[in-house]
């Protein structure tokens, strides 16, 4: 790890970012699987010339979720009132020391036997740690976690009551920065949120802080979440939970677990989702849904509207995407300018297989994905678990 000052290594950030976008600018790939892998290169050299290892060992070791029956008049949090807890088979926590110090509000939960099967939960806790255990795969590819990565989160209901039941799992993506403090001859690396992130506690400048939070928002924008996992090699997910937030209704049995699995994944590229079909070529990798012409309540449809609603933490620099003429641009005020923007990059999404279109659309998208690259350090995965209607 370097010696260097935070003022210092902030400055070949800098340096390095700017190198690393005009070395992208500047090697216009043939096709987008020749843009991928100049993308990895660069990233991977920015990272060897600060001396910095981004390992976001969280995205795939272990999962946070937290029990929310909230008040109206204190916004306490009272999983005691809940009609349910939340558990998860086992114990243990990877990591944990790493997730005491990102992150202390979370609790280990308390160990119980529910139907003759050793569960962790929530208890009268407000949070719980959820036990992940990786696949050996996934452990060879632990310093791999990034676009074209994916995996799954399996948790349980576990009824206080029998009844119909409906919960809510509410899912959102925090990402954290890894800051490196001097004090003497010591050095000490502390994770702070990035919603946390201050010139005093980072040595950042504001500017910086401000692109580690775009790096969220764009981190949110890229991980998708599924409730199944297609039988077909042709793709990979079915039912996208495109609005960040999981309905899952059953018969709750008293003390009997209910579980739950929630597919995520990132994908390696715009086209894996924005695209229909095939048809253009502009394709690498096999798409996240099943392809089809997107009508209304079909996953494809859902995965694009995705991309329409959330094209903010989707794509960056939405001014180069949408890639207005003068002449749309002329006579409108500051609002009717976002609104051009918008419907612009919306036409293109509605017809990725243009190859004017699709090229921006995965310039924008392979901009944020460098800038999640060079800013994230640690990221995880919450889930929020309420009672629904």
């Amino acid at each position: 790890m370097s010696e260097r000052t935070v003022s210092e290594n902030n400055k070949m950030w800098e340096a390095a970012e700017k190198m690393a976008e005009k070395a992208v600018a500047n090697a216009k790939a043939e096709n987008e699987e020749e843009r991928r892998k100049q993308k990895k290169r660069v990233i991977k050299l920015v990272l060897l010339m600060i001396l910095i290892a981004l390992v976001m060992i969280f995205a795939s070791i272990a999962w946070f979720a937290m029990n929310k029956a909230v008040t109206a008049d204190t916004m306490a949090i009272e999983a005691k009132d809940s009609p349910f807890e939340i558990a998860t088979k086992g114990s243990k926590v990877r990591y944990e020391t790493e997730f005491s110090s990102a992150e202390s509000d979370y609790t280990d939960g308390e160990e119980t036997n529910i139907s003759g099967i050793d569960h962790i939960t929530s208890s009268n806790k407000q949070q719980i740690r959820l036990r992940y255990d990786p696949t050996e795969q996934q452990l060879k590819k632990e310093d791999e976690i990034g676009p074209n990565s994916s995996g799954k989160i399996e948790l349980y209901i576990v009824p206080k009551e029998t009844g119909p039941l409906t919960v809510n799992l509410d899912l959102s993506i925090v990402a954290y920065s890894a800051i490196e403090k001097k004090q003497g001859e010591t050095t000490t690396k502390e994770i702070i949120k990035m919603s946390n992130l201050t010139p005093e506690n980072s040595g950042m400048t504001p500017a910086q802080i401000s692109e580690c939070v775009s790096a969220q928002e764009f981190l949110n924008g890229h991980i998708l979440f599924f409730e199944e996992q297609s039988s077909s090699s042709a793709y990979s997910y079915e039912k996208p939970i495109s609005s960040g937030v999981l309905e899952h209704s059953f018969n709750a049995q008293k003390d009997v677990p209910e579980k739950i699995i929630i597919y995520w994944t990132w994908t390696n590229t715009l086209g894996q989702i924005a695209l229909k079909n095939n048809d253009s070529q502009l394709r690498n990798g096999i798409p996240v849904v099943k392809d089809s012409a997107a009508a209304e309540g079909s996953d494809k449809r859902k995965v694009i509207n995705y991309l329409k609603d959330n094209k903010e933490k989707v794509f960056k620099h939405l001014d180069k995407v949408a890639q207005l003429t003068d002449e749309e641009k002329e006579g409108k005020t500051e609002e009717q300018l976002e609104q051009a923007y918008s419907d612009k990059i919306d036409q293109r999404i509605e017809d990725a297989a243009d190859s004017e279109n699709f090229t921006l659309l995965s310039e924008g998208y392979n901009s944020a994905d460098f800038t999640i690259g060079t800013s994230v350090d640690y990221f995880i995965v919450e889930i929020a678990v309420s009672k629904g209607q």
